[in-house]
């Protein structure tokens, strides 16, 4: 049989890639595994959880007010601690949403927080040409052009999100400011 008709599955490269490094690196990875901090918090159970069902469960974060959202940085700072869940968060593995315990309140905004129907559809309509001219020019934003275009120009007053860079380059698309 020749190494062409072999077929990996993309878990099955992962795994070989993770077992290949933890051998490569100092003390075969065990240096790594002492450093490793398991916090008793409610945050940590959500997020060993999502790692169990493969990261394919978001993280539900309540923020509703300032003192949720004071506990739930407290609370992440001490999850990072692990440097296993800190990579797979800053290489965007494990997700979060907010919990929104009644979804038909939260699916509605507020009318403060609308925006007027000619500025949301100019805005679609500059993107689906692949320009942008005012405003931020975020990642899911480069997502939704790099299905239709290869290249969006921007104008001098869009911020462009590092994040947004990054993905444009992994997924082909070119940004060309005016």
């Amino acid at each position: 049989m020749t190494m062409a008709a072999i077929n990996f599955s993309e878990e099955q490269i992962r795994q070989a890639v993770r077992k290949a490094l933890l051998e490569a690196l100092p003390a075969g990875g065990r240096e790594r595994e002492k450093r490793k901090v398991v916090t008793n918090c409610a945050l940590m159970t959500q997020i060993l959880e999502s790692i169990g069902n493969n990261c394919k469960t978001a993280i539900k974060v309540n923020v509703e007010n300032n003192r949720l959202l004071g506990e739930f940085i407290r609370d992440l700072v001490k999850c990072v601690a692990d440097k296993n869940v800190e990579a797979m968060i800053l290489s965007n593995r494990l997700k979060f949403e907010l919990n929104r315990p009644n979804r038909e309140q939260s699916s509605s905004p507020t009318p403060a927080a609308r925006v007027p129907e000619r500025h949301s559809s100019s805005a679609s309509r500059e993107l689906a040409d692949g320009r942008l001219q005012t405003g931020v020019l975020t990642e899911s934003k480069v997502l939704a052009l790099a299905k239709t275009n290869k290249r969006v120009v921007i104008g001098n007053k869009v911020v462009l999100t590092p994040l947004a860079k990054d993905r444009a380059r992994t997924v082909g698309l070119e940004i060309v400011r005016q």
